[in-house]
């Protein structure tokens, strides 16, 4: 197993309710966010991208939910991330018209 330094992890709730993008994670200088885990499921259909602060995708293809409070799971650990940042950018989920994301997710600052 590869040595991993001790990074903090952290959790962040996500209520996205604005249409668009809303910042789920800030950005942090010279740093990237490893995002570990997350659920995300959304209250309206259509497709939720989750997207660096850069407006970058980076999760590969569109969450699509068919209004029944269905959407997308990754567990994860340090060793199996669901996802990355460029450094210096933020997490941010855009949102179609009328529909809201909500969940939860876990995750890493880590230097670029």
């Amino acid at each position: 197993m590869p040595y991993m330094p001790p990074y903090l992890i952290q959790y962040v709730s996500v209520n996205a309710t604005a249409d668009g993008d809303n910042e789920i994670i800030a950005a942090v200088s010279g740093q990237q966010i490893r995002v570990l885990g997350y659920v995300l499921t959304a209250t309206g259909v259509g497709n939720i991208l989750v997207q660096n602060t850069a407006a970058t995708p980076v999760v590969y293809g569109r969450i699509r939910s068919g209004g029944d409070g269905q959407g997308a799971a990754y567990a994860g650990n340090q060793e199996a991330p669901a996802f990355e940042t460029a450094v210096g950018t933020g997490i941010e989920i855009n949102n179609p018209a009328g529909v809201d994301t909500l969940g939860h997710m876990t995750y890493m600052e880590v230097p670029g």
